[in-house]
C-alpha cells in the first residue's frame, strides 16, 4: 500500500501544491480494507429478540470462520463494529510513578502523582489537527467547495493564513481572498488595535492564558516595565543615533550654503556637532553599516572604519577565505625553498647573495612543526605570523626581540642581534626578488613601526653593518617612496600595528634618539619621516612640535646631510606648495608654533648650517617662504593680516644676524 508523503518545513509552495494533487488523486482509489459502519442503535425490546435469535442459530450450527483462497493470499478481512455489548471504559487511570527503591523503602519514597493540566497548558501537546474538508468537499447543491485556495498557494498555506487573520473571504463560496495588511506605527499601537477588536470574554481568556503560561516574576516585570522606562503610556519613541543626526544636519547645511568645502563651514554648525568619540560610540552601539562612499566630502573616514560591516559581504568573505587562505599559505611556504636560488635574469648583488645563504636559518624564525596525527606532522607558519593579515609579517621577529629585551632588562644578546639580522635579510629578499608579493602583503604604516622598533632595542642592533644596510634600503627604497605617495598615515591617539597609539611610541623614539643615537642617519630619517610625511596634517604638526621643542637637543644631534635627505626635502617642498594655504587657514595656531620653534633653534644655534645641514635647510626655508608669502601686496588671508604681520616681524627679530630673510 502506498502512503502519501507528509509535508515538511522545507517544502515550498510548489511542493505543497504537488502533494495536494497527489492527495486528491489517492482519494479515488479503492481501499484494501473495508470498514462496516455500525447500524443505528435498536430499542431494548428489539435487542432482546435479536439476541435470542442469534443464540438459537449458534446452537444449530457451530461457529466457524470460512475463508477463501483469495482471502488467504491478499489478507482481506471485514471488521464488524456492531458488537457493542456495553459501555467502553477507560483503560488507563491516574498515572503513579514509582521511584527507584520504592519497593525496598516504600515509607521513605512518596509516589509521584501526575498533576492535571490547566486549561491552556493542554494546548502545549500535539498540534491541533487541521480540518481541510471545506477545501475539497463539494456540497450537493453547489458545484464548488465551500472554500478555495489562494492563487499560487496550497490549501495548507491558505488555511494557516486564514487562521492567523492575514486573509479573509467576504463570500466563502468565492476565491477572492484578500491579504489584510496592517502596518501599525509601533508595537503599542498594534496591541491597542487587537484589544479594541476583542470582546470582554476574549480579553479575560487571554489574561487567564498569560497567568498560566508565565510565572509571577515575569508578569510583575512586564507590568513595571513602562514605569521603569519612564514612559507610562507604553508608546515607544523612534530613536535616531547621533551619527545620523549629524549626517542629516550637515546635509541640510550643505544644501543651504553655496560653499561646498568643509573649511568654509560656519563656526556655529561645528560647535553644535558632537565630538568624534561620541559619534563613534553611537555608531558602535547602534551597529550601523556605513558605506565609505556615502560619507560626506571632507569628512574623516577613519573613526568609522571597521565599526560595522554588511553581514552578507562578511559571510561571503569568511567562506572564501576558508578555501583560499590555506592554499595561499601553502604557496608562501614554498617561498623559502624558491628563494634559495637566484632568479633568472636578476642582477648580481653580493648583498642579496649573502642573504640567500641564510634562508635555512631564516625559515626557523617563521615556521613551526605541528603534530597532525600520531606519526605525521606538518610545517606551518608560527602562531604570531600571518602573511595574509599582518602588514609587516616578515619583520615579526623584531617585535619578539623588543618584547624579550624589555622583559629581561639585561641588555641585548648576540641571539637578539642574529634574529633581527635574519629578519631584515628576509625582508630584502622579498623586496627585491618578489616585489609584487612584497607590495601586496605589506602595509607602509606597519613596516614603519617595525623598522622604528629596531632603534628602540638599542645601538647594538642599528650599528651592525648588515642591519644598518638593510635599514637604509628599506627606508630609502620603500618608506620614502610610500611617503611621497601619501600612504603613511599616523593618527596620534589611534591604535596602529599592535600599539595602543602612535604618539607615545613616537615620543619614546625621540627619547632613545637623545640617549644613544650618536646622530645615526637611519634613525634621523625615521624621526623626520614620522613627522613630515604623515598625511594627517594636524598630527604631522604635533610631531614636528615634539621634535623641535626648545628644551630637547634632538635637532642638535641630527647631523644628516642634505644629500641623504634629498627625497625628504623634495617632499617637504612639494607639500608646502600644495597644502600651505589650507594649513594656514585651518591649523594656523599649531603651524605658527612650529615656525616659532624654527626661529628659536636657529637663534640658539641648536641647528647650524655646518653641523646640521638637512634640518637647517628645513627650518630656514620654511621661515623664508612664510615671510615671502605675507610681505606681498595682496594677502590670501585678509582676516588674519594683523596676526600675520606680527608673526613676520617676530621671526625677523628672532633670526636677525643668523640668516638673511
Amino acid at each position: 500500500m502506498e502512503f502519501v508523503k507528509r509535508p515538511s518545513a522545507k517544502d515550498t509552495d510548489e511542493d505543497l501544491l504537488n502533494l495536494q494533487a497527489e492527495f486528491a488523486a489517492s482519494r479515488e482509489k479503492v481501499p484494501s480494507t473495508k470498514i462496516i459502519r455500525p447500524k443505528a442503535k435498536l430499542s431494548d425490546e428489539k435487542q432482546h429478540v435479536e439476541k435470542q435469535e442469534n443464540e438459537e442459530q449458534a446452537k444449530k450450527k457451530p461457529h466457524t470462520v470460512i475463508t477463501t483462497p483469495e482471502d488467504r493470499i491478499y489478507g482481506r478481512f471485514n471488521i464488524e463494529l456492531d458488537s457493542d455489548d456495553g459501555k467502553i471504559t477507560n483503560v488507563l487511570s491516574t498515572v503513579e510513578e514509582r521511584y527507584p527503591g520504592f519497593f525496598d523503602f516504600p515509607e521513605k519514597c512518596a509516589p509521584f502523582i501526575f498533576e492535571e493540566c490547566n486549561e491552556f497548558a493542554k494546548e502545549d501537546g500535539f498540534p491541533e489537527v487541521l480540518n481541510l474538508s471545506d477545501y475539497y468537499k463539494v456540497e450537493k447543491d453547489k458545484e464548488k467547495p465551500k472554500l478555495l485556495a489562494m492563487p499560487g498557494k496550497s490549501i495548507f498555506a491558505t488555511e494557516f493564513l486564514r487562521r492567523k487573520g492575514e486573509i479573509h473571504a467576504e463570500q466563502p463560496s468565492t476565491s477572492t481572498m484578500e491579504m489584510v495588511e496592517i502596518e501599525p506605527a509601533s508595537l503599542a499601537e498594534e496591541n491597542k488595535l487587537k484589544l479594541s477588536q476583542m470582546s470582554e470574554e476574549e480579553i479575560q481568556k487571554a489574561q487567564q492564558e498569560i497567568f498560566e503560561r508565565f510565572d509571577v516574576k515575569t508578569i510583575e516585570f512586564l507590568r513595571n516595565r513602562a514605569k521603569l522606562s519612564g514612559n507610562p503610556s507604553g508608546n515607544v519613541e523612534k530613536k535616531e543615533s547621533e551619527f545620523k543626526k549629524r549626517r542629516k544636519a550637515e546635509k541640510e547645511t550643505a544644501e543651504k550654503a553655496t560653499i561646498s568645502t568643509t573649511e568654509n563651514m560656519s563656526t556655529e554648525v561645528k560647535l553644535d556637532m558632537p565630538s568624534t568619540s561620541v559619534l563613534v560610540e553611537e555608531v558602535v552601539k547602534n551597529l550601523e553599516v556605513i558605506d565609505p562612499e556615502k560619507v560626506l566630502e571632507g569628512e574623516d573616514i577613519d573613526p568609522y572604519t571597521r565599526l560595522a560591516m554588511d553581514p552578507t559581504q562578511l559571510d561571503i568573505t569568511n567562506k572564501c577565505l576558508r578555501v583560499i587562505a590555506p592554499r595561499q599559505q601553502q604557496n608562501l611556504l614554498k617561498l623559502f625553498d624558491n628563494l634559495k636560488i637566484q632568479p633568472t635574469g636578476a642582477k648580481d648583488d653580493q648583498f642579496l647573495s649573502t642573504c640567500r645563504q641564510h634562508v635555512d636559518a631564516i625559515k626557523m624564525l617563521y615556521l613551526e612543526e605541528f603534530k597532525v596525527e600520531e606519526n605525521r606532522s606538518a610545517i606551518e607558519f608560527a602562531e604570531d605570523v600571518n602573511p595574509l593579515s599582518d602588514g609587516a609579517w616578515f619583520l615579526v621577529p623584531i617585535r619578539r626581540v623588543l618584547d624579550a629585551v624589555q622583559m629581561r632588562k639585561t641588555g641585548v644578546t648576540e641571539d637578539d642581534i642574529e634574529i633581527a639580522r635574519l629578519s631584515l635579510m628576509w625582508a630584502m629578499l622579498l623586496m627585491y626578488e618578489r616585489q609584487t608579493m612584497f607590495i601586496t602583503l605589506s602595509q607602509p604604516n606597519d613596516v614603519f613601526i617595525r623598522v622604528a622598533e629596531v632603534f628602540l632595542i638599542g645601538p647594538e642592533l642599528f650599528n651592525d653593518d648588515i642591519i644598518s644596510q638593510c635599514l637604509s634600503r628599506l627606508i630609502n627604497e620603500y618608506l620614502l617612496k610610500k611617503g611621497r605617495q601619501h600612504l603613511l598615515k599616523f593618527r596620534a591617539n589611534k591604535p596602529i600595528s599592535g600599539l595602543d597609539s602612535f604618539m607615545p611610541f613616537y615620543e619614546d623614539l625621540i627619547k632613545h634618539f637623545e640617549e644613544f643615537s650618536y646622530g645615526d642617519e637611519n634613525f634621523s630619517l625615521i624621526l623626520l619621516i614620522g613627522a613630515y610625511m604623515n598625511s594627517y596634517v594636524d598630527d604631522s604638526l604635533l610631531s614636528m612640535c615634539s621634535l623641535w621643542v626648545p628644551d630637547k637637543n634632538v635637532m642638535r644631534q641630527m647631523t644628516i646631510s642634505t644629500e641623504k635627505a634629498k627625497d625628504l626635502l623634495d617632499y617637504i617642498k612639494e607639500w608646502r606648495n600644495t597644502y600651505i594655504d589650507e594649513v594656514e587657514e585651518i591649523f594656523y595656531e599649531r603651524y605658527s608654533q612650529v615656525l616659532a620653534m624654527y626661529a628659536a633653534a636657529i637663534r640658539d644655534e641648536k641647528v647650524t648650517r655646518s653641523r646640521n645641514p638637512a634640518v637647517f635647510v628645513i627650518a630656514s626655508t620654511e621661515l623664508g617662504e612664510f615671510i615671502k608669502r605675507h610681505t606681498m601686496e595682496s594677502s590670501k588671508h585678509p582676516q588674519r593680516s594683523a596676526d600675520l604681520a606680527i608673526m613676520v616681524e617676530m621671526i625677523r627679530r628672532t633670526v636677525d644676524g643668523k640668516i638673511s630673510l
